[in-house]
């Protein structure tokens, strides 16, 4: 069994390594390849809803969050003086990598469960007594 602190310590890294990422200033930002910033935008609130998951923060709770938690760093983004704009396609981009983050954590989660049952001896049934 995880403790509770392992189990939030991914969730922490993600944060920050999130934080990095969109706060990183404009000039710093790779270009190039087609498309970068919403792969990056799926990929990086994917891992921040399955680390919540795993840290036990409940798949409602982990969605308002990172949604309300995309929304503001985009507009963030807009208003702070990093070169970055607020945009809608990149906050699309956090809630469709928050859905897939929720539903890759709920599908290896049954997995491990069904595993973990299988492996578990059954209990011996009681013999039913002679009289």
């Amino acid at each position: 069994m995880v403790t509770r602190p392992l189990r939030v310590a991914p969730l922490v890294v993600s944060a920050l390594f999130a934080f990095y990422v969109l706060f990183t200033p404009s000039s710093d930002v790779p270009s190039g390849v087609a498309h970068l910033g919403t792969i990056i935008h799926v990929t990086l609130f994917a891992m921040l809803a399955v680390t919540s998951r795993f840290a036990g923060i409940g798949t409602l709770v982990t969605a308002v969050w990172l949604a309300a938690f995309g929304g503001l760093s985009e507009l963030a983004q807009g208003a702070l003086p990093i070169g970055r704009t607020t945009s809608l396609q990149d906050w699309f981009a956090d809630l469709v990598g928050v859905a897939a983050g929720l539903v890759v954590f709920s599908l290896a989660s049954s997995v491990t469960k069904r595993a973990r049952r299988a492996s578990t001896p059954a209990a011996p049934r009681p013999r039913p007594s002679a009289k």
